[in-house]
């Protein structure tokens, strides 16, 4: 299948997401699902507490795993895959300096939603209403099928360009869900109001997300305080750059003077205890 990548990226800014289908196959679908499922068993139990667990991360509703690159150097592939980097920098790019603004990763997560645990509220991923260009955009890889009945994420088209928040309970008449077949990628504007729907299945929803912003943006997650040793030496110039190594703050200016550096930081070890 050809991809239009600007085609993509028009859509992305005008409706605030876009869909590729077709990018993983059934197989990786199904070993993506199975390290999901190991990761979420080994490791759920020992998440810190939600300060406030009625907001939207509340494990008592939905399987989440956090910060798969270090868990699995197969995650850390999908970062700088090109089908997406096609399509998001150039938006996301628009307006800087010679368009050409360094991009970072701001989180690699998963989640699937619970039976019957209930949709969403309606929100912004990016803190924001609308910015152009977007400060943050998000990427869904489709590891189980999205559907009417399992929870696909529900938008409001067009959105993005709201310079307000949703009401907090409401149901807007132009939502949508976001139905695709697995292995497809689903592109967002994080200034879009969007929230996961209810899955009335047994069914699991699994979807990785990973999320793009400007390197002066911080990310979620400490990336230079929680990556494996063994994962960064597998990693690429442009994974790194993704990873923020290219962009660590000097120590004080006897180090470097410039926020971007040529050469990337080396991060401290990290033992992912088992």
């Amino acid at each position: 299948m050809t991809i239009d990548h600007a085609q993509l990226a028009d859509q992305l800014r005008r409706l605030g997401y876009a869909i590729i289908p077709g990018v993983l196959t059934d197989a990786e679908c199904g070993r993506y699902k199975q390290l999901l499922e190991e990761i979420w068993s080994k490791f759920a139990g020992r998440y810190t507490a939600a300060v406030n667990p009625e907001k939207l991360n509340n494990q008592g509703k939905e399987k989440m795993c956090f910060n798969l690159h270090n868990k699995d150097i197969s995650f850390c592939r999908l970062i700088d895959h090109q089908d997406v980097t096609r399509v998001i920098y150039p938006v996301m790019q628009k307006g800087s300096y010679k368009n050409s603004v360094p991009i970072t990763c701001h989180a690699c997560n998963a989640r699937t939603p619970l039976k019957n645990a209930g949709y969403q509220q309606l929100h912004v991923d990016a803190r924001t209403p609308v910015c152009d260009p977007p400060q943050l955009i998000g990427v869904f890889w489709l590891i189980d099928d999205y559907t009417e009945d399992n929870g696909a994420t529900r938008v409001v088209p067009g959105s993005h360009l709201y310079s307000h928040f949703p009401e907090s309970g409401k149901i807007y008449p132009e939502e949508i869900k976001l139905c695709a077949p697995k292995g497809s990628v689903v592109l967002y504007d994080a200034h879009i109001w969007h929230g996961g729907g209810e899955n009335t299945t047994a069914d699991t929803r699994w979807a990785l997300l990973i999320q793009y912003t400007p390197w002066f943006y911080k990310s979620m997650f400490d990336f230079n305080r929680n990556m494996p040793r063994e994962i960064h030496d597998q990693l690429n110039d442009e994974q790194k750059r993704l990873f923020g190594y290219f962009s660590v703050p000097p120590r004080d200016e006897f180090e470097r003077i410039d926020g971007l550096s040529n050469t990337p930081s080396i991060p401290e070890d990290y033992l992912l205890t088992k």
